[in-house]
C-alpha cells in the first residue's frame, strides 16, 4: 500500500499541487506495481483493492493519479486475459460484482425506512434465499475473497448480517469460504469468515 502511494506520488511528480500527469507510465514505481499485479494474482487483488479506496476518495486530488494507475494495471491484465495467459482480470471483475451485490443489498436496507431492526431484517430477508440478493447465499463460483487472496468466497452464512450503528452503517456479513488449496483440489469443506 505504502509503495501504491509513493507511486501515485512519483507519478504525480510528488508536488502536492493536484497537478496530474498525462501518462502516469513515465513512473518506474508504476511500471514495477503493475507488472507485479500481473505476475501475481494476490499482489493484483490487494493492489487493486487499495486504488479502488483511493479512487473513491474524490475530494483528494491525488483520486485521479490512483485512477490512472489502476487503469493501467487493468490494461495490462486485460492484455493478458485476451492472450489467454492469465484469469486475474475475471477475478478481481468477480470481487468487485460480489462487493456491489453486498452494497446494493446494504444501500436498500438502509433506505428502506423504518426502525434500526427493521432494517436489519430487511437485509437478512434480501441476503436469504428466495431473497433478492439469494445470488450470493451460494455462489455459482467461488469468488477470491478480497481482504485474503489466500481464501475463496462461496457463499454467505443467511440470518447473522448485521448492520452497524454509526453515521455510515457499516454491515456485518459472514462469508462461507474455503481456502484456495481445497478450493482447487476436491473441493468440500469449508469454514466461515466474517467481514
Amino acid at each position: 500500500a505504502a509503495a501504491a502511494a509513493a507511486a501515485a506520488s512519483a507519478a504525480g511528480g510528488g508536488s502536492g499541487s493536484g497537478d496530474a500527469p498525462a501518462d502516469v507510465r513515465s513512473s518506474p514505481l508504476v511500471t514495477f506495481l503493475v507488472a507485479r499485479a500481473a505476475a501475481s494474482a494476490a499482489i493484483a487483488s490487494y493492489l487493486n483493492w487499495y486504488l479502488r479506496v483511493e479512487i473513491s476518495l474524490v475530494d483528494d486530488p491525488a483520486s485521479e493519479i490512483f485512477h490512472r494507475v489502476h487503469a493501467e494495471m487493468m490494461e495490462v491484465l486485460g492484455a493478458q486475459a485476451a492472450a489467454g495467459r492469465s484469469e486475474t482480470q475475471r477475478m478481481l471483475e468477480n470481487q468487485a460484482m460480489l462487493v456491489a451485490l453486498i452494497e446494493s443489498a446494504s444501500q436498500k436496507a438502509f433506505n428502506g425506512g423504518g426502525r434500526f431492526d427493521a432494517k436489519v431484517r430487511r437485509l437478512n430477508d434480501m441476503l436469504s434465499p428466495g431473497g433478492e440478493y439469494d445470488s450470493i447465499v451460494d455462489l455459482d463460483e467461488d469468488v477470491v475473497f478480497p481482504l485474503d487472496p489466500s481464501l475463496r468466497v462461496y457463499g454467505i452464512v443467511t440470518g447473522v448480517c448485521s448492520i452497524f450503528k454509526s453515521k455510515t452503517y457499516p454491515v456485518s456479513i459472514t462469508f462461507r469460504v474455503r481456502d484456495a488449496r481445497e478450493a482447487a483440489g476436491a473441493g468440500g469443506g469449508g469454514a466461515d469468515a466474517g467481514a
